[in-house]
This record gives structure tokens, C-alpha cells and sequence, in this order.
């Protein structure tokens, strides 16, 4: 009777309302835990995208890290970045970090408008100092400047030598190179730029010398050698005459030894043999 009643008079009966009910879409209880958290949040604590800054700008260059002291410029900041493949290291001239940052910006726009040639010939010219930063005019600056003993200079120098030789393909050198027979080779290998003698060669060099080596002897007296050689030669570059050293010569941004893996040096194992010097009667007497 109450259901007729409801169908007669309009009014919904306790059925329709159920299912009216069942038929409305049910909230998601996570996003309008989302949705009230952003409505409630103040404005000036809302989640926002982070703020990157590019090279471009010099508060990039202010951020820990991006700038570096150092020694061959006398402790001034220096910039390095890659672009197009290629990546080069520019001295700042100052040690405020206010003004490298600003330079440092300003070099990233030149190389990103003008291209690498016009911004290297712009801030990083190639002067008269820099042509003459030979492999022979980095021996005798160190050798004066240097206060090691005599024998030490000269082992460096001559390590410095093969290891330019070696790299740039220079043959015809012997392992002493004073001798009068030897000064053409010397001549050659002193006249070497600083700025051919890249870690890339160094490194074809080291690695097809190790591949030569035929027997596991012959490969660990060719680790040793290369050690040898490149610790030698990277000791001319003491940090006592650094800083004087590179008033006289324009260092190239990577020296020679600069990225070069060592390998492990094998163990030495000395066998010791014991020699009765004593005279022939002595030792038949005893």
C-alpha cells in the first residue's frame, strides 16, 4: 500500500534511495587528500618546480664546486666547461669569486655565440710566452728555478725527453741523451710544444707500448718503465716553483701526465745468494 502510495503521490520510497545512492561516483579518499592539503596550504609554502640555473647566468658559477683554484696561475680561480665536444679550462685572473663568476659567465656566452676559435682568440690568445712553452724551455726554466740536486734535474729532464719523444714519435734517441751524438734528437724533442704534447698521446703511447710487451716478464718491465718515466717527468713541475714557473711559460690547461692511469706495478722478488769471499785454504780448512 506504501508503495503505491509513493508512486501516486511523487515522494521517492526507501528503494529509490538506495539505489540513487549506490549510483553516485565514490571520492578517491587520497586525492582529496591532495586536493584539501592545496586548498588549505598558505600560498607561499605551495610545492614548486626547482629553479635551475644555467652557465649562462653567473650565479651558476657561484654554486660550491663549479670554480677551482689553481696553482700554475698562482692560486687564481679558473672555469671549465665542455661544449660541442669540446671542453677547455680558462684562467679568471682574479681570486674574488664575485668577479670569476661574472667572467666565467661572460666566456660561456662568447663560446656559445661566437664558437670556440673567436672565443679562445678572444680570452685566451695564444702570446708569444705561450709559443715558446716548449718541452726544451720547461727543462731550463725548472733546472734554474728548481733547488733539487743536480742528478735529480737531470733525470727528470731526460724522463720528460722520452716521454715526449715516445708520444710525438720521435725515434733516434738513446737513453743517454748528453752524449755529442744525440744533440740532433735533442734538439728535435726540446723544440716539442707543450700544448702537442696532450694526455692523449701519452696515453696511445703507454698503451701500445704494453701492447708490444710478448711475455708477462716483458709486460712487467714495460709497467715499471712507463711508471718511471711518468713520475720523473711530472717531478719538474715541483709546487715550489709552480707559481714562478708559470710567469716565465703559459702552461696548456692539461699537462702530459694529467688523466693517465697507472698500472699496478708487479712485486719485485729478489733472490739473494750468499759468496764466501774468504780465501781458498781458509775455506777448505773450515
Amino acid at each position: 500500500m506504501s508503495t503505491r502510495k509513493s508512486r501516486t503521490t511523487g515522494s521517492p520510497s526507501t528503494l529509490d534511495l538506495l539505489a540513487s545512492e549506490d549510483r553516485k561516483p565514490r571520492a578517491n579518499p587520497r586525492s582529496d587528500r591532495r586536493i584539501s592539503a592545496s586548498q588549505s596550504a598558505p600560498a607561499g609554502k605551495r610545492r614548486k618546480r626547482p629553479f635551475v640555473i644555467g652557465k649562462a647566468d653567473h650565479r651558476y658559477w657561484l654554486q660550491p664546486g663549479k670554480l677551482f683554484s689553481d696553482a700554475r696561475y698562482g692560486g687564481d680561480l679558473s672555469c671549465k666547461f665542455q661544449m660541442h665536444d669540446r671542453r677547455e679550462a680558462f684562467t679568471l685572473r682574479t681570486r674574488n669569486k664575485n668577479i670569476a663568476a661574472v667572467r666565467a659567465a661572460k666566456i660561456y656566452n662568447d663560446v656559445s655565440a661566437l664558437g670556440w676559435d673567436a672565443a679562445l682568440q678572444k680570452h685566451k690568445p695564444i702570446t708569444e710566452k705561450a709559443k715558446a712553452a716548449t718541452v726544451g724551455a720547461l727543462i731550463e726554466a725548472a733546472i734554474r728555478l728548481s733547488a733539487a740536486r743536480p742528478e735529480s734535474l737531470s733525470v727528470y729532464a731526460k724522463a720528460l725527453r722520452r716521454v715526449a719523444a715516445a708520444a710525438m714519435g720521435l725515434d733516434g734517441g738513446h737513453k743517454y741523451d748528453n752524449k755529442a751524438e744525440n744533440r740532433e734528437w735533442v734538439a728535435k724533442v726540446d723544440a716539442v710544444s707543450l700544448f702537442q704534447l696532450t694526455p692523449a698521446r701519452v696515453m696511445s703511447w703507454k698503451n701500445a707500448f704494453l701492447r708490444a710487451a710478448r711475455t708477462p716478464e716483458e709486460r712487467n718491465h714495460t709497467i715499471i718503465t712507463i711508471s718511471t718515466l711518468l713520475r720523473n717527468s711530472k717531478a719538474l713541475l715541483s709546487p715550489k716553483i709552480l707559481p714562478l714557473l708559470t710567469k716565465e711559460i703559459t702552461l696548456p690547461a692539461e699537462l702530459w701526465f694529467q688523466g693517465i692511469t697507472n698500472e699496478k706495478e708487479p712485486l719485485l722478488n729478489y733472490k739473494v745468494k750468499l759468496v764466501d769471499t774468504r780465501p781458498q785454504r781458509e775455506r777448505s780448512m773450515s
